[in-house]
């Protein structure tokens, strides 16, 4: 007699008899055997009690089939007479399947049971290890090293998951770091841990562990503890030097900040940005810096930091310019000047009396026209500027001034920039005049006063004032350019200018134009458009005059039967 036992129990006792069994064997290998999985197979049918149990009996043999077999990792054994002939401490239970059935007899049954033996399985607990390492390398000389381990346990001497949590722990750190060609990451303490994160599930005895570490192949910091990452800019404006650095001191989740402030202020900024300097120019730089700024970032373990130096000839207050020129497709161009005024010497409220002092004095556009001179395409710029803007902050007497000028789109140099227009004719009509015929119903004298309205042209639009021209040049330039419109698309003779109208907009950036003439003009509508058809009186009388002014038509209509007079 064969006996199936799980977690110590009779599990088909008076639900079903001992069913079929297979067994099969796989070898596990991740790169060397791992361990042997035995797969058995049981098949078998449920039965009824009582022949009177209906769906409802059979329904619940299933559930307490289910329930015997519900949890994984338990002692799984096969007895013949009551001798052991096969027998594993966690057993995982794969499968319980049910065939298609009406619930009424018979109930086939499947179950799949692994049991994994030996090897690595046995001597550490884990199946499915898995460690991957991943490198990504900035354009200067940091380095992202992402080290991600996981396994899932199973049960032994010890709990499933403590298995798998031991294995991936065991693979952590910095002392297990792959050290692939041209990063020399084992060979010191440079790479810092900068993110830890742990994913659990105990349900089923997996852990994952992703460590990320970064790596500064050019070890600024020079301590082993943290990563300084920084960038530096040399600009100049008026013979005004200036060298600033922006960047970041990093450091590991284990990193204390009083830690990190001692090795910030022991960080030689100076000879950083004095070293930049001298490349390109002879002497020094000031020592004292002209902007300091620093935050910290307690979540992220960081300093942040922006430090600006300026050379021994810069006066006092001084420029620091940004100027940018931009170009389309279409071959426009455009120069933003963008300065900060600044004084470094006296409280906030000196220095910004003498950053406005400084700004009442000083020629903008003239210093537009230099940078545009030096750095331009050679085209002609606007006569308005398409942006400006003025900032200033109370804190430190800093002024900031922004503007815009874009070329002008002629190469000549005309007065008009973006020169847009419409136009508007109204044809010459000639003239009628009807009147309802005595005692007639629905009958109308109309009269043909023997003569044409006259034509009407309009143009209006708008354009961008140039730089080249004053105000009087530029009206001077729409008179004429509007008066060529007229002449190539007005055909009349007699013509008279009734309306003319110049305006500019109150920063003089735009100017808006509208102009109106009236004129002798031939009719341009044939007869039969415009003379009434008379019909029998016995018919319907239609009659069509077209209105001087707005060239729509009017059609008149007699009752059905009524005569019609002329």
């Amino acid at each position: 007699m064969v006996t199936y036992k799980y977690n110590e129990v009779d599990v088909f006792s008076g639900i079903a008899g001992a069913p079929l069994l297979s067994r099969g064997e796989e070898i596990i290998n991740t790169g060397s055997r791992l361990a042997r999985a035995d797969t058995i197979t049981l098949s078998g049918q449920l039965r009824k009690l009582t022949c009177a149990g209906g769906f409802q009996e059979t329904y619940n043999q299933t559930k307490l089939l289910i329930q015997r077999f519900a949890d994984n990792f338990k002692k799984f054994e096969i007895l013949e007479n009551g001798i052991s002939m096969f027998s594993h401490d966690n057993a995982i239970i794969e499968s319980i399947s049910f065939d298609e059935n009406r619930f009424y007899d018979l109930i086939p049954f499947t179950i799949r049971i692994i049991c994994y033996q030996d090897d690595y399985a046995g001597s550490y607990g884990v199946l499915d290890p898995s460690e991957s390492f991943e490198y990504s390398e900035d354009d200067g000389c940091l380095v992202t090293i992402t080290h991600t381990i996981s396994a899932r346990g199973i049960n032994n001497s010890t709990d499933a998951f403590i298995n798998a949590k031991n294995f991936v722990t065991n693979l952590s750190g910095l002392s297990n770091l792959f050290d692939p060609a041209g990063y020399s990451v084992t060979d010191s303490d440079l790479p810092i841990l900068i993110k830890r994160s742990e994913n659990s599930d105990k349900l089923s005895g997996q852990y994952s562990l992703t460590e990320v570490y970064l790596f500064d192949k050019a070890n600024n910091a020079d301590d082993g503890r943290h990563v300084l990452n920084y960038s530096t800019d040399l600009s100049e404006s008026n013979g005004d030097i200036s060298v600033s650095i922006q960047g970041r001191l990093k450091g590991s989740v284990s990193s204390e900040f009083q830690t990190m402030r001692g090795n910030f202020s022991v960080i030689d900024f100076y000879t950083i940005a004095n070293t930049e300097y001298s490349n390109k120019y002879s002497g020094n730089l000031t020592p004292t810096p002209v902007g300091f700024s620093v935050t910290e970032n307690s979540d992220e373990v960081s300093i942040d930091f922006s430090i600006s130096y300026r050379n021994n000839g810069t006066t006092d207050p001084y420029l620091i310019d940004t100027t940018t020129i931009t170009s389309d497709s279409d071959g426009n161009s455009c120069i933003r000047v963008e300065l900060i005024i600044r004084s470094d010497y006296g409280c906030p409220n000196t220095r910004l009396a003498k950053t406005k002092a400084y700004l009442d004095t000083f020629d903008l556009d003239a210093y537009v026209d230099a940078r545009w001179l030096l750095y331009g395409d050679g085209s002609t710029l606007g006569n308005v500027p398409s942006s400006k803007s003025l900032g200033v902050n109370n804190e430190n007497g800093d002024i900031t001034v922004g503007i815009t000028y874009c070329s002008n789109n002629f190469e000549d140099c005309g007065c008009l920039e973006n020169f847009n227009y419409s136009m508007s004719f109204s044809p010459a009509i000639p003239q009628f005049s009807g009147e309802a015929s005595y005692q007639g119903e629905g009958c109308y004298y109309i009269q043909d006063l023997k003569y044409d309205s006259r034509s009407k042209f309009s143009v209006d639009g708008s354009a961008r004032p140039s730089k080249c021209c004053t105000l009087e040049e530029t009206k001077s330039q729409i008179y004429t350019r509007v008066n060529q419109i007229m002449i190539e698309y007005f055909d009349a003779t007699d013509i008279i200018l009734d309306q003319a109208s110049i305006e500019f907009s109150e920063d003089k950036s735009v100017v808006s134009f509208s102009f109106g003439w009236n004129g002798l003009e031939s009719v341009l509508l044939s007869d039969e458009y415009i003379y009434a058809t008379f019909e029998p009186a016995s018919e319907a009388i239609v009659t069509s005059v077209f209105a001087a002014e707005n060239e729509s038509a009017m059609i008149l209509e007699s009752g059905e039967g009524l005569g019609a007079e002329a």
